[in-house]
């Protein structure tokens, strides 16, 4: 069994760009498009196509993990963990007893969650503007959860943040969030278009550090079995991200639930 995900290279390399570049294009890392309607060319989606019966795929973008291992629960190694799970092991580097602030409880923002519980003494805060989903953050394990409205009135600090919200309201919520010496680390991808307003004496008067990560900072094959390895040992139990089973004729309106907020990580049983 393998699992497939959108890598961005291999162990010891650095070729994000040349992944970022085929995503973009559609087309596999090798280069290329090998799926057809007649004559028409039908693009790669991240290099997995995975909302298809079958798939062709480059061999840089498969990631092998046990055969025990179910293919349901191999599914969420791919954005949901590396991307969640990346940017706050790879990029935020959480301490010991650190307070780590999530902004956004969507299926990449409840896999940072479960991450972040697996960091000592660490306290985990969820932030969302959907009752529902901080209700599943608390389930899960987190020790707080509140709206953006309530961390500005009440003034809450974090030396980690990660914002996974995908808006510019949700990242300026972050920054203002961020304790003295702390550090924010975005995942999201809201318009290229969308400007936030900060304050750049926020960030020099506090030490303050804002990076982005794309899909984690991930290294798929060095990562990916880190997190199976958690996973197997009790620590990381993904199968809480899954908010439904669908059909793959469903594929439409579950996009559209996940567009409103309604789901978490759909699941498509083929």
């Amino acid at each position: 069994m393998a699992n497939l995900v959108g890598a961005c290279g291999q162990a010891g390399k650095l070729p994000c760009e040349r992944g970022v570049a085929s995503n973009n294009a559609g087309e596999l890392l090798s280069g290329g498009v090998r799926f057809r309607d007649g004559d028409e060319e039908i693009r790669h989606h991240i290099g997995v196509c995975a909302f298809s019966q079958y798939t062709i795929v480059d061999q840089a973008s498969v990631v092998k993990v046990p055969r025990e291992l179910p293919a349901e629960i191999a599914a969420l190694f791919g954005c949901a963990m590396i991307t969640g799970g990346g940017a706050l092991m790879n990029d935020a580097q959480p301490k010991s007893g650190d307070t780590i602030m999530v902004v956004g409880v969507g299926g990449v923002g409840l896999a940072t969650i479960l991450m972040a519980l697996t960091i000592k003494e660490a306290t985990v805060i969820a932030v969302d503007g959907l009752q529902n989903k901080l209700e599943h953050a608390l389930a899960i394990g987190a020790h707080k959860a509140m709206t953006p409205a309530e961390v500005i009135e009440k003034g809450v600090k974090a030396d980690v943040v990660i914002e996974a919200a995908g808006n510019v309201k949700a990242f300026e919520t972050g920054v203002k969030a961020l304790a003295v010496g702390g550090t924010l680390v975005t995942v999201s991808l809201p318009k290229a278009s969308d400007m936030a307003e900060i304050s750049p004496q926020q960030l020099t008067a506090g030490g303050r550090t804002l990076r982005g990560s794309y899909m984690g900072s991930a290294v798929p094959n060095v990562d990916i079995p880190k997190y199976v390895e958690l996973y197997q040992a009790g620590k990381l139990p993904l199968e809480h991200l899954v908010s439904s089973y669908i059909e793959l004729d469903e594929i439409n309106e579950a996009m559209d639930r996940l567009a409103n907020g309604s789901e978490l990580r759909q699941i498509i049983r083929f």
